[in-house]
């Protein structure tokens, strides 16, 4: 039976996909924080996200595993408990809104293209960086972008009307100049002042957020002309 078939599901029955990935990811994040420490640092060598690995051809091709699998597997990796919970507690609201109103195929699309969008970005402002990007935050906002997308360009036949997570045009507009906002300030003011140790990938949850944004909006413009024709 097709996810569109019970739109009125409450929003604590979490879609199977959506647990395991939570599951894994929090599972990743125990195993390296209580596991052995070569173990962590091996994890970490092959999933965390460096951009100057992929500035120049010749570093590339020193771990061709860490350069296959980083782009996306940065997603897995968090700093703290308090990064690994807050990123899950918004992928679990987030994943399934967006899966009840598009489907499994294309709710990992957008986290894996959200995840290599933020990745992107970093690379793009800061190709020389040797500092490690990691956590899911970048994919989890490309979940936020498709839902922006969805409520900027909502399908109006009850065959694809689904619970909107933003109600009015009103309320996602303004939702989407805050959170932008905020993510500017993550760039100009120090992480020390929002009580984070180290960087806040500011510009990788942009790039994720502008990704799924696209990805929604092309899925609705796409599915109105179906309509149309």
């Amino acid at each position: 039976m097709s996810d569109h078939s019970s739109p009125s599901q409450p929003i604590f029955l979490i879609p199977g996909i959506i647990k395991w990935l939570a599951l894994i990811t929090v599972g990743i994040h125990a195993l390296l924080e209580f596991g052995p420490a070569e173990l962590t640092r091996k994890v970490d060598m092959t999933l965390a996200y460096i951009p100057l690995r992929f500035a120049h051809s010749q570093l590339m091709s020193v771990d061709p595993l860490a350069t296959l699998l980083s782009p996306v597997g940065y997603a897995l990796l968090h700093g703290s408990w308090t990064h690994v919970l807050v990123n899950m507690a918004m992928l679990l609201a987030l994943g399934s809104a967006l899966l009840r109103q598009a489907g499994s195929a294309f709710f990992l699309l957008v986290y894996i293209i959200g995840a290599l969008a933020g990745a992107a970005s970093v690379s793009l402002l800061f190709p020389e960086s040797m500092l490690p990007v990691i956590g899911a935050s970048a994919a989890v906002s490309g979940l936020m972008g498709a839902l922006i997308g969805f409520a900027l360009k909502p399908i109006a036949t009850s065959a694809h009307r689904q619970p909107a997570f933003f109600r009015t045009r009103k309320q996602t507009l303004t939702f989407l100049v805050v959170w932008v906002a905020v993510n500017l300030l993550f760039g100009i003011l120090p992480a020390s002042a929002f009580g984070v140790q180290g960087r806040i990938a500011w510009e990788a949850h942009l790039g994720g957020l502008a990704a799924g944004l696209i990805l929604g909006w092309l899925r609705q413009t796409s599915l109105a002309r179906q309509q149309q024709e």
